[in-house]
């Protein structure tokens, strides 16, 4: 937390040290951030060469002739030296040219633009599910502090983050899509209900069609990876949604408010939740960027 004294100077700073002081702070954390990916890149690099294996022949098969292999390492750079090739991906990856598919022979761009709004609408409706669940599961634990729901709501929190999403995926198929059949076991959408692509998001291009019996679909399709996906993140959520509300229910305003007769529903929801959000709403945002780069194994 900002000390008092630091608060105080900044409410008196003028406007414009004040935008001065964002924009350096602003400039620092994209610095950081730059220098973040540009040692990631180097690190997945380095792997990459380390691992046993030779991408040409992996293109061209294990029979593939010396004079085949040779070729294509001409082709793709693999004979030069490997700052080389570093600093040659870089400049590639900063002009989006990401090369072929060895699977497809398509740009890899066009493969990931293809395939990402699926995973982009199954993250969001993962984030939706953990956000709206996981305040109602914390408030919930933080209101009744010591009692059922919130020894409920723990134990859940703790099964939500020790449960890998791939034995979660299969309970859910066995009891949801097996045992009693109420839910699709995969796929974005069913057959009959195949609609035109405009923007690849397909909750969009049903509405835009106005086929609501295609949005009912893939809102069905939805909720058995969105709930497996969403499960780690809830319990993150709830937990810290928890601690925080318990503190600003320890407050002085909180007793005030409770003094003047206010009910329970009101405090929490209006005065105290609103205050333990900056916390969470970091979570949220830390939480999201896993689940978009971790939903391979879900889909």
């Amino acid at each position: 937390p900002t000390p008092p004294g630091l608060r105080r100077a900044y409410a008196t700073m003028p406007v414009h040290l004040r935008l001065a002081a964002m924009r350096q702070y602003i400039a620092r954390r994209i610095g950081s951030m730059a220098l973040s990916l540009l040692g990631l890149s180097l690190l997945v690099f380095l792997m990459v060469h380390v691992m046993p294996g030779n991408p040409a022949r992996a293109m061209l098969g294990e029979r593939a002739t010396e004079a085949a292999v040779a070729q294509i390492e001409e082709e793709l750079g693999l004979h030069r030296p490997l700052p080389v090739q570093y600093f040659t991906f870089l400049g590639n990856l900063a002009r989006m040219r990401l090369g072929r598919s060895i699977k497809t022979n398509r740009p890899v761009t066009a493969e990931v633009a293809s395939h990402f709004p699926a995973t982009l609408e199954l993250t969001l409706a993962a984030m939706l599910f953990a956000v709206v669940f996981g305040l109602l599961f914390g408030v919930v634990a933080a209101t009744y502090r010591g009692r059922a729901p919130d020894m409920l709501g723990m134990v859940v929190s703790l099964i939500g983050v020790s449960l890998p999403i791939y034995c979660l995926g299969l309970i859910l198929l066995l009891v949801f899509s097996t045992a009693f059949d109420v839910l699709p076991s995969g796929g974005r959408y069913s057959d009959q209900f195949m609609t035109e692509t405009v923007t690849g998001f397909l909750f969009i291009d049903t509405l835009l069609a106005g086929n609501f019996g295609a949005f009912r679909d893939a809102a069905a399709h939805m909720i058995l990876p969105a709930v497996t996906l969403g499960t780690v993140p809830l319990a993150t959520i709830s937990r810290m949604t928890r601690s925080s509300v318990l503190e600003v229910l320890d407050q002085d305003y909180i007793r005030t408010a409770y003094a003047k007769g206010l009910a329970t529903p009101v405090v929490v929801f209006k005065h105290a939740l609103k205050n333990a959000l900056i916390p969470v709403i970091t979570i949220i945002g830390i939480d999201f960027g896993y689940l978009l780069g971790g939903a391979v194994l879900t889909e």
